[in-house]
This record gives structure tokens, C-alpha cells and sequence, in this order.
């Protein structure tokens, strides 16, 4: 535990704003999902070419299918327009209300998602929501990074709603946990991103803690490797303090008195891990089980931090 409690003591509790996480393993993604039919398109990298644009207040995103295999939905060839309410530009939050890009009326934030690439003129017949979890300008104010999900309802506001997930070249952030009533900390479902949160990552391969300061809520998850190594992708069974048979693993809440669990158990799924230049954490991808004792019922959760 001396490491977990001088970390503490040292005050390294450092919030980085998600609008400035950098690129390191940027992602290009778009899902959409017909309400009316079931069916799911989900196009990435491997599948489909990726292309973004923007002016002003205005971003233009275009998929192309490129697997050769007969799509879910439409075409394959996929048009997004996000539009910033008049006198701003596009920002992580939610944009409720939205409507035609062309025909907004008051306050709106415009969407169009389509496989036809049609244009709605002066009538305004979209309704739905953008969430922006992450964007990125350059220093010109030109879109370089973007993840949003969207639900876009076409003729009225009770038409079936396609809905899904936009990312280009953004890198995951994000926070799950979950638990059981009969747990220690109670029920708790909670999915964080970019819109609500704010996240930061420090350490090295010796160990590295994970912070997320949530609405209402401040998370911390504190990895460690066994005893003489280094972390590396993985599972590893755990206890609260790393030792040559286990790996350390900490799991936080709150930010003033925080409390863990020393006689903790569990199990720690690495994922992914990423080190800079200088040999600073730059990037986790984990999944973890964890205990306040062997017959208390467990946390699971995922961090991820460009990664």
C-alpha cells in the first residue's frame, strides 16, 4: 500500500481536458442501427474509407463501404452533417432538438445522416440529438478528431430512429463500472465519456493510475504490475498490493478521504498499454473484477485512455 498512499500524498491527482488527448491510436468508426428493421451497419478501418470536413460551424463526414459485402442498410455510402447552433461551433455536449441542416429554426444544432446524400431545403423534417464526446480543432479551427453518437428521426418526431456512433481519428476515453445492489459500494451502472467527463492518466510500466472525474462522482484505478516486472498486456490475478505472485489493483472513489479496499481481490485484463518517448503512460485499455474482500460480490469495470 506505501506506493498507493504516497501517490496520494504527493497530490498527483491532475485532470486532463479531453479536447486535448492528442491522437495516439486514433480510430475511424461509424455504426448506424434502423429502429424499424433491426438491422446494423458498422463500418471501420478495415471495411471503409474515411473522410471528414468542415468550415465554420459546419462538419461533413462521408463513409464508403469498401468490403465488397452487400450492405445492412442503404448503400454503404454513408453522408453525416453536424451544424452548430448560429454564432457557435460544435463542442463536447449534448445538442438536443436538432433538425435539418439547411432549415434550422431558433437556437438548433443541425443533423443529416443518409445514404443518398439528399438535401433538405427550406422545411425542416429531422428530429433527434448529437451527443459530441471529443472533438479536436487544428490551429486553423478545422475538425481533425471527432467522436459523437447521434438519433435522427425523419417526416416526425415519432418516425423509427437511426441511431449509431461517429469516430474520426479519436482515440477512446472513456469510464464503465458496474455493481451489484449487494455489493460494498451499492448499485452502481455508470458509463462515462468526453460529453460529461474529464479524464487523465499517469504512471509508467512500473504503474499507472487512471482518473475520471465524472458528474457527481471521482474515480480513481491504480494498476500495478507484479513485483519486478512491468505492466503488459494480459490477466493477472490481483490483491491491493502487488507482490511477485500478484499484480496491485486499486479501485477509488471520491476525491477528499478517498477510501479502498486493502484486503482486496480480483482479476485485471490488460488490454492494451502505451508508453511515450520518455517512457510516461500515454495509453490503457483495461477490463477488471474487483473485491473488497473474497466474499464481498464484485466491481467490474473498463478504462480506457487513447487506447
Amino acid at each position: 500500500m506505501e506506493r498507493l498512499k504516497n501517490w496520494f500524498n504527493a497530490g498527483l491527482v491532475s485532470i486532463a481536458l479531453l479536447a486535448s488527448a492528442g491522437a495516439a491510436h486514433a480510430q475511424s468508426e461509424f455504426t448506424v442501427k434502423d429502429e424499424a428493421t433491426g438491422a446494423r451497419q458498422i463500418l471501420t478501418e478495415d471495411t471503409a474509407r474515411f473522410t471528414l470536413t468542415s468550415f465554420g460551424d459546419r462538419v461533413f463526414f462521408n463513409v464508403r463501404d469498401t468490403s465488397g459485402q452487400a450492405a445492412a442498410i442503404g448503400d454503404g455510402n454513408w453522408y453525416v452533417t453536424f451544424v452548430a447552433p448560429p454564432g457557435e461551433r460544435l463542442k463536447p455536449g449534448l445538442y438536443p432538438d436538432v433538425g435539418c441542416p439547411t432549415a434550422t429554426y431558433g437556437r438548433a444544432a443541425g443533423l443529416q445522416v443518409t445514404f443518398e446524400n439528399p438535401r433538405c431545403s427550406t422545411e425542416d423534417t429531422i428530429w433527434g440529438w448529437i451527443v459530441i464526446r471529443q472533438i479536436d480543432y487544428d490551429a486553423a479551427g478545422k475538425v481533425v478528431a471527432l467522436e459523437a453518437t447521434y438519433s435522427q428521426r425523419v417526416g416526425s418526431p415519432d418516425a423509427p430512429a437511426w441511431s449509431g456512433l461517429l469516430r474520426y481519428k479519436a482515440s477512446p476515453l472513456s469510464l464503465r463500472i458496474k455493481a451489484p445492489e449487494t455489493s460494498p459500494w451499492g448499485a452502481l451502472r455508470q458509463h462515462h465519456h468526453g460529453d460529461t467527463s474529464l479524464f487523465s492518466l499517469n504512471g509508467d510500466a512500473s504503474g499507472m493510475y487512471y482518473e475520471a472525474s465524472v458528474i457527481k462522482d471521482f474515480w480513481n484505478v491504480v494498476v500495478f504490475p507484479p513485483t519486478g516486472q512491468t505492466l503488459r498486456p494480459g490477466r493477472y490475478v490481483t490483491r491491493g498490493e502487488a507482490t511477485s505472485r500478484f499484480a496491485g489493483l486499486n479501485v477509488i472513489r471520491g476525491l477528499e478521504d478517498p477510501v479502498y479496499c486493502p484486503n482486496s481481490t480480483g482479476v485485471l485484463d490488460i488490454v492494451d498499454v502505451a508508453l511515450d518517448a520518455a517512457g510516461k503512460a500515454s495509453g490503457l485499455h483495461a477490463r477488471f473484477e474487483y473485491r473488497c474482500d473474497p466474499r464481498s460480490a464484485p466491481m467490474r469495470g473498463e478504462v480506457r485512455f487513447k487506447r
